[in-house]
């Protein structure tokens, strides 16, 4: 999620490839302390995607806020049905304050901004959105409609069907904004937290994500993410539920795919 939150932010001049924050493994706001996952020190735009620094994005929510983070999420497919041509999807959830207000009768929480900003709180997405999403960013805002299947035939061979592509949501940001995340996804699987995820000889982009789910729980672990990064072929979520960090859990299975992937020739 984050990396779409950074697109957002710079979209708005909110930051720049210079931003930086100090992390020192906690954040206040109000009478509330929020963690960081480790103290990373000094972060700038890429260390905070690379390192996944929860303080970078603690404060960029608190300045997009709610309702821009849910109107940016829902143009990355967050909130609704891909359309995939499998029964049972689920639409997910996409919370801004009129959602609160209405479903659960009580203001929105300043310290909700927070949570939001990295993931986290009432947003829920399933994988396949997850996938979707990152289809967003290696296409560089365009979405298209996801399928098993891609045409359908008589067995003499005659063409019944062909699915064609459909684009069903758009972002846009400039080209160097779009430079600037992708560049930190790469620098994220090189050296950073999904460098399970390497594949020799091909630019990876990817992102981890540990999302809370129950106290005293694991996390989910997940992973996103797309390759190769100059000319993307295919975009990857893993998520492994209760399982732990999505570094070292998801990221591995991502990267074990995509090196068979690319073994074959794809």
């Amino acid at each position: 999620y984050k990396p779409i939150v950074a697109l957002e932010g710079l979209k708005r001049g909110l930051i720049n490839t210079r931003s930086g924050v100090s992390c020192t493994g906690s954040y206040r706001a109000g009478a509330r302390t929020f963690r960081c996952w480790k103290r990373h020190g000094y972060v700038d735009f890429y260390k905070s995607i690379m390192e996944s620094c929860d303080i970078f994005y603690y404060q960029l929510a608190q300045r997009l806020g709610p309702d821009n983070l849910a109107q940016m999420s829902r143009a990355f497919g967050m909130g609704e049905r891909t359309g995939i041509d499998l029964p049972h999807e689920r639409r997910g959830l996409v919370p801004d304050t009129q959602w609160k207000r209405e479903v659960l009768k009580q203001p929105w929480f300043g310290g909700e901004t927070l949570n939001y900003g990295i993931g986290q709180g009432y947003l829920t997405i399933t994988p396949l959105q997850g996938a979707v999403m990152t289809m967003g960013i290696a296409n560089r805002g365009v979405m298209h409609r996801p399928h098993l299947v891609r045409e359908i035939r008589m067995p003499d061979g005659k063409l019944l069907e062909a699915i064609e592509p459909e684009v069903i949501h758009r972002y846009d940001a400039p080209p160097q904004h779009w430079d600037a995340v992708i560049e930190a996804m790469v620098r994220t699987v090189d050296t950073g937290t999904g460098r399970a995820a390497q594949v020799p000889g091909v630019r990876v982009a990817g992102k981890t994500g540990s999302a809370e789910f129950r106290k005293g729980g694991k996390t989910h672990a997940w992973f996103v993410a797309f390759a190769p990064a100059e000319n993307p072929r295919v975009a990857i979520c893993v998520m492994a539920e209760e399982a732990g960090g999505g570094g070292a859990i998801a990221a591995p299975i991502a990267g074990a795919w995509m090196r068979y992937f690319f073994e074959l020739g794809y």
